[in-house]
Formats: C-alpha cells, structure tokens, sequence
C-alpha cells in the first residue's frame, strides 16, 4: 500500500511550528522570507511559510543519505529529491529548512522547532518538545537557506 505524500501534508500529517518571539514588531514593514527570482514574495504554501523576513520550508524525503550528502556539496544549488510515495512501513525523513532568521547583538540566531504526526483522521500519534532548529549559531547569510540541526523520522506504520 502506497500513501501519497501530498495528501499527507495537505491533510496535516506532519506540522511544524518556529519560534518567532526574536522577530520584528512591525512585520509589515518587513520583506517576506520567500521571494521568487523577480523579487517578488512567493505565495505561501502547506510546506513553506514565512513571518517577516524568517522563511521555513518543510522537505520530505525517503532518501536521507542522499539528501544531506548533496546538502554538503560545495555548489551554487542542491539537488533535493522529495518523496512522491511512501510505501507502508517505509521511514520517511521531514528536513526543515529556513532563510532570514533575526540575529541577537552576537550575530547569532534563536531558532526552534516541534513537530507534530497527526493522522488523517486526526488523532494525534507524536507531539515533540521544543527543539533546537538553529540556535546560538551564527545566522546564514543573507539570501541562503540553512538546514536546521534536527528532523524527524517518523515511519509510515504510524498512519495504518
């Protein structure tokens, strides 16, 4: 049995949450963190948001290995393969990935994450505690996207 990923994202499967309390007041005033090549703000979608200038992407991939080895190539873009279908049973990898987080006086971001696995039907399966996405490290310079120090590995068996 397959499952169709999109349908999963799309019905809430797995949700992401950030801190934001480091952000700007005045977020209007602030240039979205998505923005196409025009310079334009991209509109949003279920697996990549923005508030203010802090942009968050949502990648889900079968093949971890492969995705943080073409991560760590030294290149001008990377190659990220995304999970179309799961089989059942099959782990399953949500990377977070985010660009334009607000610095403390150290240059320094303050970014976390939790994640939530909710089945179709809604019922909860897994609710994580607050976790590190990127804090007390120098922020990513401007325009780039950053791959968070944590991810999830929920498996598919979950959502029998």
């Amino acid at each position: 049995m397959k499952f169709i990923i999109r349908f999963l994202i799309v019905i809430s499967c797995v949700n992401f949450i950030w801190l934001v309390s480091a952000q700007e007041p005045n977020l209007e005033k602030i240039p979205q963190g998505w923005l196409g090549k025009d310079g334009k703000a991209l509109q949003e979608k279920p697996w990549q948001k923005s508030n203010g200038s802090l942009g968050v992407m949502q990648m889900l991939t079968t093949k971890p290995e492969e995705f943080l080895a073409n991560w760590d190539k030294s290149t001008k873009g990377v190659h990220i393969e995304l999970a179309k279908q799961v089989s059942k049973g099959a782990p399953i990898v949500s990377f977070l990935l985010f660009t334009g987080c607000k610095v403390d006086e150290k240059n320094n971001c303050k970014l976390g994450l939790a994640y939530k696995v909710v089945a179709p039907s809604g019922k909860l399966y897994h609710a994580s505690d607050m976790m590190e996405a990127w804090i007390d490290k120098p922020a990513p310079p401007k325009g780039t996207l950053q791959l968070s120090v944590n991810y999830l590995v929920p498996c598919v068996t979950l959502f029998a």
